[in-house]
């Protein structure tokens, strides 16, 4: 573009495994796709790819999959909005996620959002919420990678956990301790997105 921007094709979002940092599940979308549009795909995948692998065992005969699913998910305050904290809670998965100086609200007509809102702002003040949105930032944000792989990390996983994760997350959670009663991995999704490929029809030369 003539002012020096660079307009995308599409954006590439992954749900990773806070524990292990095990790939969960990948989209891609529009480039102007807003970051509170995108994960109302990429949370409910993610949820259904965990799920899928919940009654795999590992190599080891044990069970790297939390057998509750997705419970809760971290990201930054690019996916605020009342109706994305909402509809999280409505899919029953708690959220940790950073929120942005809005300054004083109007609540009127919209107690679901607000409690929502005032139940994940409870949580990202504590100490448990602060050290998830540490780790997100430490473990899922770093190891983004480029267009060109992630690409292709979509095309392998294809809505489901990626080939080869069930094994990662038990060889890298570090303990031998994961029966079918224990929280397993892949508990905690945090979200992270990388940048897509320039849209050639905008693209700055």
């Amino acid at each position: 573009m003539k002012d020096g921007c660079t307009h995308l094709a599409y954006k590439a979002e992954q749900a990773v495994d806070l524990q292990t940092g095990a790939i969960v599940a990948v989209t891609t979308h529009g480039g102007a796709t807003g970051d509170t549009e995108s994960i109302r795909e990429t949370l409910p995948m993610a949820g259904e790819a965990v799920a899928a692998e919940i009654a795999t065992p590992s190599a080891r005969g044990q069970y790297a999959v939390n057998q509750n699913g997705v419970e809760e998910v971290v990201t930054d305050k690019g996916y605020h909005s009342g109706a994305v904290l909402s509809k999280i809670a409505e899919w029953g998965v708690r959220s940790y996620v950073s929120e942005p100086e809005r300054g004083r609200r109007q609540w009127a007509g919209q107690p679901e959002e607000q409690a929502a809102v005032y139940a994940n702002r409870r949580r990202i003040t504590g100490g448990r919420g602060l050290t998830l949105l540490r780790q997100r930032g430490e473990r899922s944000e770093a190891p983004c990678a480029g267009p060109g792989e992630r690409a292709q990390e979509t095309a392998r996983a294809g809505g489901r956990v990626q080939s080869g994760a069930v094994a990662a997350l038990d060889a890298r959670r570090g303990h031998a301790e994961g029966t079918a009663g224990s929280s397993g991995g892949a508990s905690v999704c945090a979200f992270a997105r990388s940048a897509g490929l320039p849209n050639p029809s905008t693209a700055h030369g």
